[in-house]
């Protein structure tokens, strides 16, 4: 009966034109403000790697031109020069015409494997997405895409030893998450834990068999972050934008499901 009522209310806007609510539909996952929990950028030839941003302008009725920036962060939160072919950069402005789209690809040009995180702000929702690309002898090997994110207070995901796993702490410098992350195997049962503190704007990333003892187990991994060691049951939680990539022995092979626990974003 709910549904029922619903479509005829959208029925009875489109028969009177609503322009006011039209343009208020955008894609769910368009944010303005936004975060990628990782990225990866260089390396010997033999395991080099690139990340592909993409990002997209869904204004459709409103013709609005996007404007915006964005910065990235080495682990500690220090600004990171990457290089999209036009030399290094520590934050990268971008202008998108409505139903317009661009495209940025790191050069991958380091020899030393460089890691972060992304941060980005906009005047309107936009879509965005990034792809890991690793080259081996110049060769393109696998890659994954992921969503940008603007956080969550609980993450969960598939899990097994092979997965890659990053969490970016948003608050300022001086703000530091001391998160947990827990183990279940397939019935749900408790095979392990782990716990890492992260800096204010900073990042830690790792694969799960590199730091739990898990063999061939599959389950699922679950992050909460709290603003104090040890915090006392009940106090608050903090903010934290997460990451998960599927991988095998040979190498990462898909995105996760986004496995964030939140209510309805605020797109603006």
């Amino acid at each position: 009966m709910k549904k029922l009522f619903l479509l005829a209310l959208v029925g009875l806007w489109w028969m009177l034109g609503g322009r006011d609510l039209q343009a208020q539909f955008l894609p769910a996952s368009a944010n303005s403000v936004f975060y990628f929990a990782h990225f990866a950028d260089g390396g010997p030839p033999t395991d080099r790697w690139t990340t592909v941003f993409r990002i997209v302008n869904p204004q459709t009725i409103e013709n609005q031109v996007a404007v915006g920036r964005l910065w990235f962060f080495d682990p500690n939160g220090n600004p990171l020069p990457l290089d999209f072919g036009r030399g290094p950069v520590t934050s990268q402005p971008l202008t998108i015409a409505p139903k317009g789209a661009v495209q940025l690809e790191t050069t991958g040009t380091s020899g030393v494997l460089r890691t972060g995180f992304v941060a980005a702000s906009f005047d309107t929702p936009v879509l965005a997405v990034e792809e890991f690309r690793d080259w081996r002898n110049g060769a393109f090997a696998n890659g994954a895409s992921m969503n940008a994110s603007v956080g969550t207070y609980l993450f969960q995901t598939f899990a097994d030893r092979y997965m890659g796993i990053a969490v970016t702490n948003p608050y300022v410098t001086g703000t530091t998450l001391y998160c947990s992350g827990e183990f279940l195997d397939g019935t749900g049962n408790f095979l392990a834990r782990n716990t890492f503190m992260i800096p204010g704007q900073g990042q830690v990333s790792f694969t799960l068999g590199n730091v739990l003892s898990v063999g061939s187990a599959i389950g699922s991994y679950s992050i909460t972050c709290e603003f104090q060691h040890n915090a006392p049951s009940g106090s608050p939680l903090g903010l934290f934008v997460p990451l998960a990539i599927a991988g095998n022995s040979r190498g990462i092979t898909s995105s996760m499901p986004p496995g964030d626990f939140a209510l309805p974003s605020n797109q603006y």
